[in-house]
């Protein structure tokens, strides 16, 4: 085995990936790159989600990501960005210092809201797929192994975008619902495969309570954002325990990233 470069040290660093860069020809082999997961920004705003996405400070960052274009991710400079990450500190160690992304980066350049209670979510309820099958008016499909599927599915969501107009307001929020969690999906993505988190759910209906309750609640989303983007970059950071042949998933929020970079 190559010895470690200065910068590196054996007591805090045998746990991190760095070491496949060190030892390529180990049993882990090389450092893969990682796969990127979650739905892109192609989901148009609807005009009538404006008022409910206005109060729960969320319609700058509707805003930035409707948009018809792809914004192209680069896998490649993400993995880069894991590979300088240290857990201990929550910073990058590049050649000129240490660097790290702040809650002013993440509202400068996402727009979500960083005033608000914290966003702390109840665990989903057992029976979540059946309740939300029956508020959509849908049914959710069963995987391919025929297996219930571990969150709400991104490719089933985008079954609600397009809907006429002159429909009532229950309608709108039923399709409002569906958009909150493809954006919440953009925001968190999920290592058990494209799909969203069920525990969003009871947080995408508060949103879209009538906009005549003045009771609704506003989250710091930002600062939720920022605490994934330390997590999935701290469990990104650990080296491989076995071999595989599928890349490693990196969860954060991944255009929040590349342009902080």
């Amino acid at each position: 085995m190559a010895d470690l470069p200065p910068l590196l040290d054996g007591q805090y660093d045998s746990t991190h990936r760095c070491q496949q860069w060190i030892n390529p020809e180990g049993p882990l082999g090389g450092p893969s790159t990682f796969r990127c997961r979650g739905p892109s920004n192609r989901w148009i705003l609807d005009e009538r989600f404006v008022p409910y996405l206005s109060r729960s400070g969320l319609l700058p960052f509707a805003r930035m990501t409707s948009s018809p274009q792809l914004f192209k991710l680069d896998p490649c400079l993400l993995t880069s960005l894991v590979d300088r990450w240290r857990p201990e500190t929550h910073t990058f160690h590049f050649r000129w210092g240490e660097m790290t992304p702040t809650l002013q980066d993440v509202s400068m350049i996402t727009g979500l809201p960083l005033c608000g209670i914290p966003l702390v979510l109840p665990p989903a309820r057992a029976s979540w797929k059946e309740d939300f099958e029956q508020l959509m008016g849908q049914l959710i499909p069963r995987t391919r192994t025929d297996k219930l599927a571990r969150g709400v599915p991104i490719s089933w969501l985008v079954n609600f975008i397009d809907f006429p107009t002159g429909v009532s307001e229950e309608v709108v929020r039923r399709h409002l619902i569906a958009y909150l969690l493809y954006l919440f999906g953009m925001l968190f993505p999920s290592g058990n495969g494209e799909v969203v988190n069920p525990i969003f759910i009871r947080l995408a209906e508060h949103i879209a309570l009538p906009l005549n309750n003045v009771e609704i609640t506003q989250y710091s989303i930002g600062s939720a954002v920022l605490c994934q983007t330390y997590r999935g970059l701290c469990d990104a950071s650990y080296r491989r325990k076995k071999v595989s042949s599928v890349a490693p998933i990196l969860c954060v929020y991944y255009i929040f990233l590349q342009l902080w970079s």
